[in-house]
């Protein structure tokens, strides 16, 4: 049975006002300052939609885990991830005395966690750290819910038509991608800096993102229908 992320189609949703920014910007080319305050806006756009899309996509995962899997079917590196928040809480709370109870509650939940008792309840925090972009901080989102290495899980491309009328299908290093639009949008907000790029890189942005998300749901399905197959 398939499974179905709502994420991705809200996502893909989402990612028509950016499209609609690079709209507007081509109709005002000749007004090149108007123009180009429309890029500005669809690039931050975007980068604002990718990243609320992996945190939901992160968060509906965790979601299925909670619904169709028994703790002995969820691998160690999951049950890392949810360690080492348990321990942050526990130690946030531990130098209080007042939280007495609460710390004994963490660590109740910790020992339950690796001994497989009671109902699977995984509550990751699926959120970026604030103030924090790019590939390493994407990397370690999806840490968090027990995928190492998310970039290497993925494969985005790009067609370009050749000479002889044929098409060519080259591999992207979106990673790359992700940390050069993640530069230019801190140059734009804290520096108010000029563009570099065109509508038409920011077309071909979108496209990639459409593909991760894709790439990124079929992936995860394929990991919890893996965990699924594991007998109890």
């Amino acid at each position: 049975m398939s499974i179905i992320f709502e994420s991705v189609n809200r996502f893909q949703f989402a990612l028509r006002e950016v499209l609609i920014l690079i709209e507007y910007s081509a109709k005002e080319e000749k007004q090149r300052d108007t123009s180009n305050v429309f890029l500005k806006s669809a690039l931050i756009l975007l980068t604002i939609k990718l990243e609320v899309f992996l945190e939901d996509i992160s968060s509906e995962y965790i979601s299925f885990i909670n619904k169709e899997l028994k703790l002995e079917q969820i691998s160690d590196e999951i049950k890392l991830g949810y360690s080492k928040q348990l321990f942050k809480s526990f130690y946030d709370v531990s130098c209080h005395p007042h939280k007495k109870s609460e710390s004994i509650e963490y660590m109740k939940q910790l020992s339950n966690l690796w001994q497989n008792i009671g109902p699977t309840q995984i509550n990751i925090e699926t959120k970026f750290n604030y103030g924090n972009h790019g590939e390493d901080e994407i990397n370690f989102l999806f840490e968090k819910i027990g995928i190492e290495n998310i970039w290497d899980k993925i494969t985005i491309t790009k067609k370009q038509n050749t000479i002889d009328g044929g098409v060519e299908i080259t591999i992207v290093d979106f990673k790359n991608i992700v940390n050069g639009i993640t530069y230019q949008r801190n140059n734009i907000i804290h520096q108010d800096a000029t563009i570099s790029f065109t509508k038409e890189e920011i077309s071909e942005y979108v496209d990639y993102c459409k593909q991760l998300s894709v790439q990124i749901a079929k992936f995860l399905e394929k990991e919890l229908n893996k965990y699924k197959k594991i007998k109890c």
